[in-house]
């Protein structure tokens, strides 16, 4: 007897506990408000994803984009655990849709150049394609959105 009430009194609790937590999950989802609009955490990793080109060692990831005073700015990263990247001047080697930047500035080089930071500008509210010439070897192609 003791043994069947025991196993029904935990049979309770566990179900007590599946139920409160099933109950707690909906209440969460249902307070969130419903924007499909908005870009889901996985939506921007994709998008993120796809704003990188490697080749050789190199990354080149575009890590934000502004749009203002008709100007389209890109902050970049080019990383790599070889070759100092900093004093490459992109402003020659570089080109969104056609247009070459109109200023390219390094924010900063770690690890001797082998981490860039830098943001290239251009004139207009441009998309299309970015493609980066570090080397006549290394051409990386970017799709700005």
């Amino acid at each position: 007897m003791k043994k069947s009430l025991l196993i029904i009194l935990s049979i309770s609790v566990v179900l007590f506990i599946v139920v409160a937590f099933s109950y707690s999950r909906a209440k969460k989802t249902s307070e969130q408000p419903r924007n499909d609009s908005k870009k889901t955490a996985v939506d921007q990793l994709q998008e993120k994803i796809e704003m990188v080109d490697s080749k050789g060692g190199v990354d080149v990831s575009i890590d934000e984009i502004k749009r203002e005073n008709n100007q389209t700015i890109l902050t970049i990263g080019i990383n790599n655990h070889a070759v100092d990247y900093s004093t490459v001047d992109l402003k020659e080697r570089a080109n969104l849709d056609g247009k070459k930047p109109i200023k390219y500035e390094v924010d900063s080089a770690a690890s001797g150049g082998h981490h860039v930071a830098a943001q290239m500008v251009f004139d207009g509210n441009l998309s299309g394609s970015l493609t980066i010439r570090l080397t006549d070897e290394l051409v990386f192609n970017i799709d700005v959105r």
